[in-house]
């Protein structure tokens, strides 16, 4: 499997297990926040990781639907903290400001809202994410030295023995002979003297 699909398969698979976390509690109890948005969004790294060729890095697409997901899950994140931060503020108010509230008939709680581990282990996946997408998508574009990596688009089989050679290649370096006709001319005409 290519070091992209797996570190993908990795961080979504740790996004989904974070997904069943306590995102923040009330009252003593434990709240998840969206916990099925999360798992979807998780969830969809997972897949495209998974399907087509394992050996091959994600393509342009899928690639962009990855980064679009994680990014997604850091928002929402960050969104529920700093919503959960203004709700707690709220219920700081003065009695002045609670009795506005109660004179519109707007319900409100003295109750406090706790952000819990889960909602921080929530972005910190989303994070992990987008940053092995991105990093291992360097590496495969930056590192074409490797056989295994060889981008399909730069490469090209030898008609003589059938291996796989760069597309400008002049000569096989595998059997030896010249692709290129004015080299073979060349080599014919040197033989002949």
């Amino acid at each position: 499997m290519h070091k992209q699909r797996l570190g993908i398969l990795i961080a979504a698979s740790v996004g989904i297990l974070i997904s069943f976390l306590p995102s923040y509690s009330m009252d003593g109890e434990n709240i998840n926040a969206q916990t099925w948005l999360i798992l979807v969004l998780f969830s969809i790294p997972l897949i495209i990781s998974l399907i087509g060729k394992n050996g091959e890095p994600l393509s342009k697409r899928m690639f962009i639907v990855t980064i679009i997901s994680g990014a997604v899950v850091i928002l929402l994140g960050v969104f529920n903290i700093w919503y959960i931060s203004s709700l707690n503020k709220m219920y700081k108010m003065t009695e002045r400001e609670m009795q506005v509230f109660k004179n519109l008939d707007i319900p409100i709680s003295n109750t406090e809202i706790n952000i819990e581990f889960g909602l921080y282990f929530m972005i910190l996946a989303a994070i992990a994410l987008v940053i092995v997408s991105i990093k291992t998508k360097e590496k495969f574009i930056h590192n074409n030295n490797k056989p295994q990596e060889l981008n399909l688009m730069s490469s090209k089989r030898c008609p003589y023995c059938a291996e796989t050679i760069n597309k400008d290649a002049k000569k096989c370096k595998f059997c030896g002979e010249f692709l290129d006709d004015d080299l073979r001319r060349d080599k014919e005409i040197y033989t002949l003297k």
